[in-house]
C-alpha cells in the first residue's frame, strides 16, 4: 500500500465491555465516504492497551469482510522484543498491509537498544514496518540518527512522528531515501509538517472532518498553503480533543455525531466528563457537523 495517505487511528467502539460492531460498521462508512482509505487498528486511539487478541482478529476480519478495499495498518508494539515478535508472528496470519510499532516504553532503553529491538523485530517479518515515536507516552524517543540507521533496513518503509515538532520532518527527508515514509501522528501540527517534507498523517481528528483532512492534504502537498487557514477554525476543536485522554473526547464526539453508539472506554480510562461533553457538542454545532 502507499502509506503516504490520510490514515485514521481507528476507535474500539465498545457497549457492556464488548466490541460494538455495528456502530464500528459505520465508522467504517463515514470513513470510506469521506475518502479515507487506510486505517490503524490497535493503535493508541483503539485503546491497544485493553484490547484482547481475539478482539483485534474480529476488527481486521470484520474490516475485511464489510470493507475489502480499505487498508489496514495494525499495531504491534510493545516493550518487550520477545513478546513482540511473538505477536508479530500471530499478526502475519491477519495478512494486514502494514505494521505500526512503538517505541518501546517504560523500561528506558537507549538508542542502541532502540536499534536492536527493531532491526530483530524487522528481521522475524516480512511485513511492512512503521516506527512510531510518541514520547509524550513512552519517555523515550527516537534521535534523528537511529531512524536514518534503522530506515536502510528493507521492510522498515517509515515512521509515525508524533513529537509535534515539524522541523524534524525536514531534517529526514534530508538523510533518508524518498521512498521512506514520513507521517505526522500530530493533529494540530500535521498540515504545518506536510511543508518540512512529511508526507502523510495518521489522525485522530479524521474520525470527525475525513474528507476535510484528505481535501487540505492534496492540497497542501500541492503547495497551497490556504489550507491552514481552513484548518484554524478547528483549532479549538483540536485542543479539546485533547484535553482528556486519548480516545476520550473523539469517542464522545463520534457519539454526539451519532456514528457510535456509546462512548465507553476501558479501565483505566474513564468517560468524558459532563463539562467536557457539553463543551465538545457546542462546539461541533458550531463547526456545523452537527
Amino acid at each position: 500500500m502507499n502509506f503516504n495517505t490520510v490514515m485514521t487511528a481507528i476507535v474500539s467502539p465498545f457497549k457492556n465491555n464488548k466490541l460494538d460492531l455495528n456502530s464500528y460498521k459505520k465508522l467504517l462508512d463515514f470513513q470510506w465516504d469521506g475518502g479515507v482509505t487506510a486505517i490503524v487498528i490497535n493503535g493508541t486511539t483503539g485503546e491497544s492497551p485493553t484490547l484482547e487478541w481475539n478482539e483485534i482478529e474480529e476488527l481486521v476480519q470484520l474490516t475485511r469482510d464489510y470493507k475489502p478495499e480499505m487498508n489496514i495498518v495494525l499495531g504491534v508494539g510493545g516493550n518487550a522484543t520477545d513478546k513482540v515478535i511473538q505477536n508479530l508472528k500471530k499478526a502475519e496470519s491477519l495478512k494486514p498491509d502494514g505494521i505500526l510499532s512503538v517505541v518501546p516504553y517504560y523500561n528506558k532503553p537507549t538508542q542502541e537498544g532502540l536499534k536492536q529491538h527493531f532491526t530483530k523485530i524487522a528481521e522475524a517479518t516480512n511485513l511492512p514496518i512503521l516506527l512510531y515515536n510518541v514520547p509524550g507516552r513512552t519517555i523515550t524517543s527516537l534521535a534523528v540518527d537511529t531512524v536514518v540507521e534503522l530506515s536502510k533496513i528493507s521492510n522498515i518503509v517509515g515512521i509515525k512522528e508524533a513529537t509535534g515538532k515539524t522541523d524534524l520532518f525536514s531534517q529526514y527527508k534530508e538523510k533518508v531515501s524518498d521512498d521512506f515514509a514520513l507521517l505526522s501522528g500530530d493533529d494540530g501540527s500535521y498540515l504545518e509538517s506536510i511543508f518540512s517534507g512529511c508526507t502523510g498523517v495518521i489522525s485522530v481528528i479524521s474520525h470527525i472532518i475525513p474528507k476535510e483532512f484528505v481535501d487540505w492534504t492534496k492540497q497542501a502537498k500541492s503547495g497551497d498553503r490556504s489550507c491552514l487557514q481552513a484548518y484554524e477554525k478547528y483549532n479549538n476543536y483540536c485542543d479539546q480533543l485533547f484535553a482528556e485522554p486519548n480516545p476520550v473526547p473523539v469517542k464522545e464526539s463520534l457519539k454526539h455525531m451519532g456514528i457510535i453508539e456509546s462512548a465507553e472506554v476501558r479501565l483505566p480510562l474513564i468517560d468524558c466528563t459532563a463539562k467536557h461533553s457539553e463543551a465538545l457538542k457546542s462546539e461541533l454545532k458550531t463547526l456545523g457537523v452537527l
